[in-house]
């Protein structure tokens, strides 16, 4: 007869295992919380504005990127009990200012393609891309101060 203790430990052990998500359900969890973050990233871009600003502000986001920072703040976030909107100003704010250090980059390095297209300074020019990637960090920095 086995002792209450080690029946439970085996248990909790069986219960940890299946709790456990396989590397694809992992990557899928990833893909649809960089969906969200997106989604939420796009939304609260200010609408109008100056000519290529805000809309430019969008546009590495809305191409094929991974989001693994965001996606790694709601992932962390769920994996502690919390719902993914407690870490969604967080993840948007990675997601901007990861995009807006893009932009920064690709102006130092004088890259001509990011994520299968032009890059911004490349077919807008270096004053606005470097305009723009400003623009992403003040958003960034607006999520900040709506946390509080």
């Amino acid at each position: 007869m086995q002792a209450p203790a080690d029946r439970r430990r085996r248990s909790s052990r069986r219960r940890d295992h299946r709790d456990k998500a396989s590397p694809s359900e992992f990557a899928q969890r990833l893909s649809a919380y960089h969906t969200l973050i997106t989604r939420e990233l796009l939304d609260i871009l200010p609408a109008g504005g100056p000519k290529y600003l805000y809309d430019l502000v969008s546009s590495y986001p809305r191409r094929n990127g991974k989001g693994l920072r965001g996606a790694l703040a709601l992932a962390a976030c769920r994996a502690l009990g919390g719902s993914h909107r407690y870490a969604m100003n967080a993840a948007v704010l990675a997601e901007l200012l990861h995009n807006a250090f893009l932009i920064y980059d690709d102006v130092q390095d004088g890259s001509l393609a990011r994520r299968g297209a032009a890059t911004i300074p490349h077919e807008h020019g270096i004053g606005i891309a470097v305009n723009v990637a400003n623009a992403a960090n003040l958003i960034a920095l607006r999520r900040i101060l709506e946390q509080r």
